[in-house]
């Protein structure tokens, strides 16, 4: 079970939501982003994911963190 928080993001100026971001996203959705903000490392997906999937990309995105 992932716990940790999702945000939603309110930004009326889409181009520099989209460059703050990931500037190699086109604003298409659905999209993921995990954000390590303390070691200033996030890691983005632009596509639909499943559960399993999302728990995977969850997975390798933690294990990178830590240096596995």
């Amino acid at each position: 079970r992932i716990q940790s928080p999702v945000w939603l993001f309110n930004e009326t100026n889409t181009d520099a939501l989209l460059n703050n971001l990931d500037a190699s996203w086109s604003g298409a959705l659905p999209a993921t982003l995990f954000v390590h903000p303390a070691r200033k490392q996030k890691k983005f997906i632009n596509k639909e994911l499943s559960y399993q999937e999302l728990q995977m990309e969850f997975s390798q995105f933690q294990k990178s963190i830590i240096g596995y």
